[in-house]
């Protein structure tokens, strides 16, 4: 007997509210990619808003204006700490592309746009390698940190 796949609470193209660990507002982020199976790729933004509801006055969100990029587990909206607050109506993937990421100093990783899972790793220049995002699958409570220190 198959496994029933269960429904997700989240599509390509959501805004979502990512609690802060200081306890001082929300982050807010973009589902860009999602396999269907609890991982997705997730663009994030600055500033801080004081509620989630602040998020649908917000300009709009360009992938470019990122201020963190992760593959990551969805743990945050199964548990509902993660807060759908809007849409993307005219959502366009290309818009918000799968970028290369990095793996250690020298190490480019790829990802395939649909499964997410890896494709690849070259060595890259060390210079080029710092400026792609950390490579490797985030869990819900790294990205609150990480969010939590750059902004």
């Amino acid at each position: 007997m198959c496994a029933r796949r269960r429904e997700l609470p989240y599509r390509e193209g959501d805004i979502f509210a990512v609690p802060l660990r200081d306890g001082e507002g929300y982050a807010l982020g973009v589902v860009a990619r999602m396999d269907g199976r609890g991982k997705l790729l997730g663009y994030f933004f600055g500033p801080r808003v004081k509620t989630p509801q602040e998020a649908s006055v917000i300009s709009p969100l360009a992938s470019q204006n990122a201020i963190y990029v992760a593959l990551l587990g969805d743990l945050g909206f199964i548990e509902n700490e993660w807060p759908i607050v809007s849409h993307i109506e005219a959502w366009k993937a290309d818009e918000w592309p799968m970028p290369k990421f990095r793996r250690e100093e020298d190490r480019v990783v790829s990802y395939n746009e649909i499964t997410l899972e890896e494709e690849g790793e070259e060595r890259a220049d060390p210079a080029y390698c710092a400026q792609l995002p950390g490579g490797g699958l985030a869990g819900s409570g790294y990205v609150e940190l990480v969010l939590t220190q750059l902004i």
